[in-house]
């Protein structure tokens, strides 16, 4: 009898479902709605934050180029990848990073950034 009634309960929830939430008929396209998730290049730059606060100085970088790829002007996200480089013995690439950083920050009137990528610099 209890199995009768679990059954019976389960039967109830997925009409309920259905009716609630209607499926496509046969052969009707699915379009996508507007509820989609957006990524932004700011949401890289904490995977790239968080990976340089575990030490894990490659997905830094490359939580950092996934940034970049998505806006060109992130200087937090040149600043990470200069500092994962230089950590990863990369000092050219490290340099040119914290360079565009420091222009960045400077272009956007971040003085505690642009001090904060020139002072990194000077330890490359």
């Amino acid at each position: 009898m209890k199995l009768l009634h679990k059954t019976l309960g389960t039967v109830a929830l997925i009409a309920l479902f259905n009716a609630i939430v209607p499926s496509p008929a046969f052969g009707q396209q699915v379009t996508p709605s507007d509820t989609s998730v957006r990524v932004v290049g700011d949401d890289f730059v904490v995977l790239a934050t968080a990976a340089m606060a575990d030490g894990d100085y490659h997905n830094a970088a490359y939580h950092a180029n996934k940034a970049l790829e998505i806006d060109e002007t992130l200087a937090d996200a040149y600043f990470l990848r200069g500092q994962a480089f230089s950590y990863l013995g990369e000092r050219d690439a490290a340099i040119a990073d914290l360079e565009r950083a420091a222009d960045l920050y400077l272009a956007q009137d971040d003085r505690v950034g642009y001090q904060a990528a020139v002072d990194t610099l000077s330890g490359v």
